[in-house]
């Protein structure tokens, strides 16, 4: 974090605030609800993928492309399930792309795959 508050040149009186923050949101249990609508992450695609990978080790992070902070990368998505259209998906940002996947991957999700509402955790 310093080397992040150098890099930017921050105030010391707002990294001190950072470092309380930090400390007190690490310490503080948070409530957490997963709707599982149309959720798609570096964790995988639809809620089962999520609740695998809660309960798993982190998957690989990309610490060097945007130093120094770390990136997840999102799963691998066949987009061409939900925008089967190229030319659709060349004019989309990556965001639009990821936003229409996820809308319409629990849209169309089969009812054998149905899950309930939502579910709430602890973090």
């Amino acid at each position: 974090m310093e080397k992040a508050a150098a890099a930017l040149a921050f105030p010391p009186e707002h990294v001190a605030k950072a470092r309380i923050m930090a400390r007190i949101m690490a310490d503080t249990k948070r409530e957490v609800w997963i709707t599982g609508v149309g959720i798609v992450s570096c964790l995988g695609e639809g809620p089962q993928a999520h609740w695998q990978g809660l309960n798993a080790a982190p998957g690989p992070a990309d610490t060097t492309t945007w130093a120094p902070f770390v990136i997840h990368p999102i799963a691998a998505l066949d987009l061409d399930k939900q925008i089967p259209k190229k030319g659709d998906q060349r004019q989309m940002e990556a965001w639009q792309r990821i936003g229409t996947y996820a809308a319409g991957s629990r849209s169309t999700a089969p009812a054998s795959r149905a899950m309930p509402n939502c579910w709430r955790a602890w973090t």
